[in-house]
């Protein structure tokens, strides 16, 4: 073996499906020790699922790792806990944490990054006004 030869090795991180369709969409995730983070998920606290400290992410979604090889908790605006495999899965899910807090004048517009997947799915209804 040539002892010049020199090797580089890259450290190559796998990410859960769902985090890799977020990311051919363009949605920018947060990786910290708690789990991973993306945004656009109005009035969503996850400070209050317990297992962060601060509030420096409200209106992003916490989604932790679990034994599910590709699966993921995503944690709604209760603090219940949502299986997500997919990036369907997350659609729904911030489709589900929109819906109630919709009432809330500051809130009732759809985040725009949300908004192609929500209504390509279906979720929205478009009622032009008489």
């Amino acid at each position: 073996m040539n002892k010049d030869v020199k090797t580089e090795t890259k450290l190559v991180r796998v990410l859960p499906t769902v985090l890799e369709e977020a990311i051919a969409y363009d949605f920018n995730i947060t990786i910290n020790k708690s789990g991973y983070l993306i945004g656009g998920f109005y009035g969503l606290n996850p400070k209050s699922t317990g297992l962060l400290m601060d509030d420096s992410y409200l209106g992003h979604v916490l989604l932790i790792e679990t034994d599910n090889e590709n699966g993921l908790i995503g944690f709604d605006h209760k603090g219940k806990k949502h299986l997500i495999t997919n990036f369907e899965d997350l659609v729904r899910l911030n489709h589900h944490v929109w819906k109630n807090f919709i009432k809330d004048p500051q809130y009732r517009t759809v985040n725009s990054q949300w908004f192609k997947h929500l209504y390509d799915r279906g979720l929205l209804e478009i009622n032009p006004k008489k």
